[in-house]
């Protein structure tokens, strides 16, 4: 190569390194400007692209059966559809997809100067726009709020779920699994299936009212949480969100005056004024413009959640008037109706009416359920083994279903069978994913297909919204501690963490990174010293007349909520200490099992049996000591009102009450939750802190957080409401254990079909030999057993060879076997020879 060559290559480096160096020091345009595209928002990682797989594997996954007796798609639309959908809208928000300023102003005096970050996060609180007619001004409070709320109705939205998880049947919804699991078999399996859910349904037969019930609660409950979304939101936006979708259309816009429906409902620009209640202003005016950025995307957000919850609140009421039209004969002949198969010996038609007139409405409902996992003729032949009455009459002796589990023989497991002459891929192309549960094989499930949102981030809101959807999904785990239950979990678990979410949000400065602002009222432009800060942090005032009121909470109340944290987990601490170890095996044996519908549960039953007569009217220290746990719940219930109550100066028992109906005042902040939580105050520093010398420095202060707590203790005040009035209910429930009608109708069950005797007399024989700690057991025994099963136990404890078995002394017994005549004891009968013979 040339020197030309070399020379002509080092320039043409030169010049690219130049170029690339300039290159890498232009600014980016769109950041300068504020705007951030999606994919763009500074994070190591792209949320978009994470997000639309997730989309993408939620539409590709295999649909997972619904197995659930008291779930379903309505339900789904509810805790599954509409949670992403809200969880979407508050994402979109706080990691700023859309833009990464939410507000951004300029001042009227001076639209070139750079407006202070402390009067950008007032202006955030209190934009306003002028008002139509007298010229009233019309604050957009919600803005600040919003996508907080749509995390709170994401939340809200679960709790139908939640509700149906408590109601399941385990034995249904085991039932219900084994025919999901093995829906797409055609050999024989199918037929022993048919087999296997008449026998279930024979011996259960008139029991399963309570699942119907409960599966309509839960919908009633769904839409009970629709209107209650419909409502909050129309509250949040000033009785605007009724009618949104229908003023709104045809949804011309008006860009340049800003007049159409949806610019009046999210106005993009807005004023501000900070005036003297303000306290930064040093006394005078200041008005500021803003462009309030993500109303642009809240009309479009809130738009779609409008017809969506017209979609989703008509359908669950369309879906109730189902429900509902079970009860008619007719309707009932539609709901089970199915093709005629070829081997059918009489009438669709008769068939069904010869079953519906022995079922309950409990039964009907089963029934539906399962028409929805055979096929028809399949689904015949179960109709057809139920309207046998020899059949029904051979149920009213002791059934039981073989799972094979047992070990001397007998049928497998369903579940465990492979099917016979089908040929299966070998070598590579056996995958165990396509492999159904029955063949060693697993199905794809959310954690393999669906990643979390911004997985392998460091986000401390991230990891609290998984938390909280860990705890929603997660299996319900079965209290089997004796003196455990929902009301004590209420205290020691949901307020524990309600309580500790309420520290860390202003721990983790999750609302406003600063606590609180201040300006001298001698130089409002100055900046005011730290150690001046910390003092007014400590002992910021407001006037109330002629006197001050110290805002002394204000520093520390976050601390208080841990503290509280901590008081009410002390319930837990004490059920703990007084559980019965055998009780709490037993019914953990029963919790178990309660899903299984085979000779277990027959076996269980003879176990629970045996030891509550072995230890009859000896539990009630039990009973008591349960009484004891909830009474100290509802001490530290009563405590905590009076202890927040001490706190906020004599505010905290009325403020819920006081606070109705929540209508602000935004200029003077007089207002009761204004007063109780004031935004601004004011600090002065005299001779006494020993920091000013021997003059007076007098400050204005905003309290950032003010406005967060105000929200937080209005949820807390509410739910210690809630949750006191559970606890006295439930602490008068236990009292009504001693009313033996009381007894009777708590221990009461439907009257299964083999059932030879009234169900109250049989809990009546049963009640007048136990005390009021076998009272309570049997209720909670009763929570992990069948109606059938419970009441065989029932007539275990009545029979009195049972009771005079096990009341029988061990070493009596055994003298007594020991006397028996057995033949072995028997001397032969044989006579005395005479004569010669007769030799002593």
């Amino acid at each position: 190569m040339s020197d030309v060559d070399l020379s002509l290559r080092q320039l043409l480096a030169t010049y690219d390194s130049a170029a690339g160096s300039a290159r890498n020091k232009q600014p980016n345009n769109q950041r300068e400007r504020g705007m951030v595209m999606p994919g763009q928002s500074g994070r190591s990682f792209d949320i978009i692209r994470q997000i639309v797989g997730n989309v993408v594997n939620i539409f590709n996954k295999r649909l997972s059966p619904c197995t659930a007796p008291c779930d379903g798609m309505v339900l789904k639309m509810h805790y599954q559809w509409t949670f992403w959908i809200l969880l979407g809208g508050f994402s979109t928000i706080w990691y700023s997809w859309y833009h990464r300023d939410v507000i951004t102003c300029a001042s009227h005096f001076n639209a070139e100067t750079q407006v202070r970050m402390d009067y950008v996060n007032i202006c955030l609180s209190y934009p306003y726009v002028e008002g139509v007619g007298e010229g009233q001004r019309r604050y957009l409070l919600f803005y600040r709020w919003i996508h907080w709320a749509l995390l709170l109705l994401a939340g809200i939205y679960y709790i139908p779920r939640k509700i149906s998880k408590t109601s399941e049947n385990s034995k249904m919804k085991k039932l219900i699994e084994d025919l999901a699991v093995n829906s797409h078999r055609y050999d024989g399996v199918e037929k022993e299936l048919v087999d296997r859910t008449a026998r279930y349904i024979a011996f259960n037969l008139k029991t399963h009212n309570g699942l119907y019930y409960k599966y309509l609660t839960c919908n009633v409950v769904a839409l009970l949480v629709d209107i209650f979304t419909f409502q909050f939101l129309n509250f949040l936006f000033q009785g605007r969100f009724l009618q949104y979708g229908y003023q709104a259309y045809p949804f011309n816009r008006d860009p340049i005056h800003f007049t159409d429906y949806m610019s009046q409902m999210f106005p993009p620009f807005a004023n501000c004024e900070l005036h003297n209640e303000v306290q930064l202003v040093n006394k005078r005016i200041e008005r500021l413009g803003c462009h309030l950025t993500v109303m642009e995307l809240y009309e479009k957000i809130f738009l779609v959640i409008w017809l969506w919850l017209i979609f989703l609140t008509t359908a669950t009421a369309a879906y109730i008037v189902f429900l509902f039209l079970m009860w008619i004969p007719q309707a009932r002949l539609l709901f089970l109706r199915v093709a005629k198969p070829l081997n059918a010996k009489d009438t669709i038609r008769n068939t069904i009416c010869n079953i519906v007139s022995t079922c309950k409405i409990g039964d009907v409902y089963v029934l539906y359920r399962l028409k929805q996992h055979f096929s028809h003729a399949r689904y015949y032949e179960l109709l057809t083994r139920l309207s046998d009455p020899d059949f029904l009459r051979l149920m009213l002796d002791n059934i039981t279903i073989d799972h094979g589990h047992n070990k001397g023989g007998g049928i497998p497991d369903l579940r465990q069978r492979k099917p016979t002459n089908v040929l299966k891929a070998t070598g590579k192309f056996q995958d165990a994913l396509f492999n159904t549960p029955g063949e060693g094989g697993y199905l794809p499930n959310s954690s393999i297909l669906m990643a979390i949102i911004g997985h392998g981030g460091m986000d401390i809101v991230r990891q609290l919204v998984g938390n909280v959807v860990n705890i929603f999904k997660k299996k319900r785990a079965p209290c089997t501690a004796p003196c455990d239950g929902l009301v004590l979990k209420m205290h020691y678990q949901w307020t524990f963490w309600l309580l500790l979410a309420g520290f860390s949000a202003v721990w983790y400065s999750w609302y406003h990174r600063d606590v609180i602002t201040c300006v001298s009222h001698f130089n409002a432009e100055t900046q005011v010293r730290l150690d001046y800060i910390n003092i007014c942090l400590s002992y910021p005032y407001v006037e109330e007349g002629q006197d001050r009121r110290f805002l002394l909470f204000y520093r520390w109340i976050h601390w208080t909520l841990l503290v509280l944290a901590a008081v009410y987990y002390i319930p837990r601490k004490i059920s703990k200490h007084s559980e019965n170890p055998k009780v709490k095996k037993l019914i953990e044996d029963l919790a178990v099992n309660s899903h299984r519908y085979d000779q277990i549960e027959r076996d269980l039953v003879e176990r629970a049996a045996r030891y509550i007569a072995f230890n009859l009217k000896t539990h009630n220290g039990l009973y008591f000591k349960f009484v004891l746990c909830n009474l100290v719940s509802l001490f530290v219930d009563i405590l905590s009102f009076q202890f927040l109550d001490f706190v906020f100066q004599g505010r905290f028992i009325h403020y819920g009450f006081m606070a109705y109906p929540y209508n602000r005042d935004v200029v003077n902040f007089s207002d009761y939750m204004s007063r109780m939580f004031p935004p601004f105050a004011k600090c002065e520093l005299g001779v006494q802190n020993k920091l000013v010398g021997q003059r007076i420095e007098k400050f204005g202060c905003h309290l950032c957080v003010m406005e967060l707590y105000e929200k937080v203790f209005l949820g807390i005040w509410v739910w210690l409401i809630i949750l006191t009035t559970i606890t006295c209910a439930y602490l008068i429930f236990l009292g009504f254990m001693w009313l033996p009608y009381f007894r009777l109708m708590m221990l009461r069950v439907a009257k299964p079909i083999n059932a030879r005797d009234t169900v109250s007399s049989t809990i009546v024989n049963v009640v007048n030999c136990c005390k009021i700690g076998d009272v309570y057991l049997l209720y909670r025994l009763k929570q992990h057993l069948s109606h059938a099963r419970f009441y065989e136990l029932l007539i275990r404890l009545s029979d009195p060879e049972l009771t005079k078995t096990m009341m029988e002394d061990p070493a009596d017994r055994a003298v007594h076997a020991r006397n028996q005549d057995n033949l072995r004891n028997r001397k032969p009968n044989i006579g005395v020879p005479k004569g010669k013979f007769n030799n002593p």
